[in-house]
C-alpha cells in the first residue's frame, strides 16, 4: 500500500501486446472460499426472474449444500456428490479441482471437473516384482443447469450429468441429505410423504441409501434434482435424451434474453463472455420483480443503492420493460431510519428516466402500492440540514424532509 508504484499494472503495459486477461489471470486468481460449511462459494443456478434459486458449490461437491453460519438460507435438500469406491467427495483436494467454466464461455451452464483416481485391483496371485501399470487417473466432468421451462423453473429443478473425461472405471454415489429414511420407486427418490427429491436415470442403482453408477468411456449418467420437491404425479422423466431437451432449451432462452438487449463485440472474448454472464448473473438474480443484492443468504434482499445501480444498468442495455418492474418495488421499498438514503436514490432513479423528480407516467395504478405516492419522496427541501434526523441521512448528505407514505 505505501508503494507510489502500480508493479503489475507497470508490468503488463510492457508486455508485447501490452496488458491482457492471460498476463493478470495467474496472479489474480478468482475469490474461491466462503464462510460457509461446504467452503467454496455457491453457484446460483435460476431461470430468468425465477422465485426459486438453487445453489451449485463451486467445487462440485454438491447443490443445496447447508451452509451452517446463520448468515444462509437453506434452500432444497441438501444432496452430496461422491465419486470413486472409496466414494470420496467431488471437489474435495483442491489441486485436483478445476475452476468452473461455462458453456460457450458465458451461458449460466456450469461444467466442473475433478481428478480422482480409481485405485488397480489386480487378480490371482500377483509377484512382489510386478511394475504398477500405468494407467491415466479418472478425471470426473460434472454439468449442471438450471432448467427455464416454466414448470420446472418454478420448483427450481437442476438438471446435472455426470461422465469420464479421462480414465475407464468411474463411479459417482449421489447423497440425498433429508434427514430420514428414503425410497427408491422408478427412478425417483421419495421422501416419506411421497414428495419427488430426486428423478434419475436408469443407470442409477439405489444401495445403502446412496444412488450410484458405474462410468465408462463415452457413457453419461445424469439425473434432476428439483429445490422445492416435485409432486408424485409429476410426469418429468430423465433420460439422456430429455437432459439434451432442456439443455437446448435453457440455452435458447439465454440466447433470446440477450437478443432483446444491446449487442457489444470487443477484439477481446473474455471482455464479450463477461458482460454476456453478467447480464444473466443479474436476471438470475431477479426473484419475481425484485431485484435482489444476493440469493441464498442474509443479502436476498431488496437494497435501494445497489438495486437502483443494476435496475439502471439492464435500462441502459437496452431491458426496459424489466427496469419498469423492477421499479415498482424499488419506489415502494423503504427502511426505518434510512428514509433520506432511499429518497436520494429514487430521486436519481426518477431524474435519470424522466427528467423530473416526480411521478413516472408508466408508474401502475392497478396495484394498492400504485396507486399512492412512491413512498419516500420528498415533498419540499427544508431551510436546513437540522430539519431530518441525523441518523436518515446514513448514506447521503441531502438534507429531504420525508413524505408520509
Amino acid at each position: 500500500m505505501a508503494s507510489r508504484t502500480d508493479l503489475w499494472g507497470e508490468l503488463a503495459m510492457r508486455q508485447t501486446n501490452g496488458p491482457s486477461y492471460e498476463f493478470f489471470a495467474p496472479i489474480l486468481p478468482p475469490l474461491r472460499y466462503v464462510n460457509a460449511d461446504f467452503r467454496y462459494y455457491p453457484i446460483v443456478l435460476s431461470a430468468p426472474k425465477a422465485k426459486v434459486k438453487a445453489r451449485l458449490i463451486a467445487n462440485g461437491s454438491g447443490l443445496n449444500l447447508r451452509g451452517g453460519a446463520r448468515s444462509w438460507t437453506d434452500n432444497g435438500t441438501p444432496v452430496c456428490f461422491r465419486v470413486g469406491p472409496d466414494e470420496f467427495l467431488f471437489g474435495g483436494l483442491p489441486d485436483r479441482v478445476t475452476q468452473p467454466t461455462l458453456a460457450e464461455g458465458w451461458l449460466p451452464i456450469v461444467e466442473i471437473r475433478y481428478r480422482h483416481p480409481s485405485p488397480m485391483q489386480p487378480g490371482g496371485n500377483v509377484p512382489l516384482s510386478q511394475p504398477t501399470p500405468k494407467v491415466p487417473p479418472e478425471i470426473y466432468r460434472l454439468e449442471a443447469f438450471a432448467a427455464t421451462k416454466p414448470r420446472l423453473a418454478d420448483r427450481g429443478v437442476v438438471f446435472v450429468k455426470f461422465d469420464l473425461a479421462q480414465g475407464t472405471n468411474g463411479y459417482v454415489a449421489v447423497e440425498v441429505d433429508a434427514g430420514r429414511p428414503l425410497q427408491f420407486q422408478d427412478g425417483r427418490l421419495l421422501d416419506d410423504h411421497g414428495h419427488v427429491l430426486a428423478l434419475l436415470d436408469s443407470r442409477w442403482k439405489w444401495e445403502r441409501q446412496r444412488a450410484v453408477v458405474r462410468l465408462t468411456p463415452g457413457v453419461a449418467a445424469v439425473l434432476a434434482i428439483p429445490t422445492k420437491p416435485l409432486d408424485a404425479s409429476s410426469p418429468l422423466l430423465v433420460n439422456p435424451e430429455a437432459y439434451a431437451v432442456q439443455r437446448q432449451a435453457c440455452v435458447q432462452t439465454w440466447r433470446n434474453l440477450l437478443a432483446r438487449g444491446m449487442d457489444v463485440q470487443t477484439p477481446e472474448p473474455y471482455v464479450n463472455n463477461a458482460w454476456r454472464h453478467l447480464i444473466c448473473q443479474n436476471f438470475e438474480l431477479i426473484n419475481g420483480n425484485s431485484i435482489r443484492y444476493s440469493a441464498g443468504n442474509q443479502y436476498d434482499k431488496l437494497y435501494e443503492s445497489e438495486g437502483s445501480d443494476a435496475a439502471l444498468a439492464l435500462l441502459s442495455w437496452s431491458y426496459e420493460s424489466e427496469f419498469r418492474r423492477l421499479m415498482v418495488p424499488l419506489f415502494d421499498f423503504t427502511r426505518k431510519d434510512l428514509e433520506c438514503h432511499q429518497a436520494a436514490f429514487k430521486l436519481n432513479n426518477l431524474c435519470v428516466t424522466t427528467g423530473r423528480p416526480e411521478t413516472p407516467p408508466w408508474w401502475p395504478t392497478s396495484s394498492p402500492a400504485g396507486r399512492r405516492r412512491p413512498p419516500g419522496l420528498p415533498t419540499r427541501a427544508p431551510t436546513n440540514s437540522a430539519s431530518a434526523p441525523k441518523a436518515n441521512t446514513a448514506g447521503t448528505s441531502a438534507p429531504w424532509s420525508i413524505a408520509s407514505p
